[in-house]
């Protein structure tokens, strides 16, 4: 599990923080499973459900490969499929 310090991270401006902080580049709402989604240049894939709580990894790669600076994500409506 993935946690972020809000001392550590906030107001940061400091690149060599990506890997530890994170990089959003990406978002997309999955309306099956009311989630966003999350694509992270570091982090890869995560999902934050309705109650607004901290994300959490969904996944940091695909059939074996590691995802690389992940920076889009969108989601079939109708599937539930997520794309990146």
């Amino acid at each position: 599990m993935c946690f972020r310090s809000r001392a550590v991270c906030d107001n940061t401006t400091d690149p060599d923080m990506g890997p530890v902080c994170g990089y959003p580049l990406g978002l997309a709402y999955n309306p099956l499973t009311r989630q966003l989604i999350i694509a992270d240049a570091y982090l890869g894939l995560l999902t934050s459900g309705p109650d607004g709580r901290l994300a959490k990894p969904l996944a940091t790669a695909a059939e074996g490969v590691p995802f690389v600076a992940t920076n889009a994500v969108d989601v079939d409506p109708l599937s539930g499929n997520i794309y990146c």
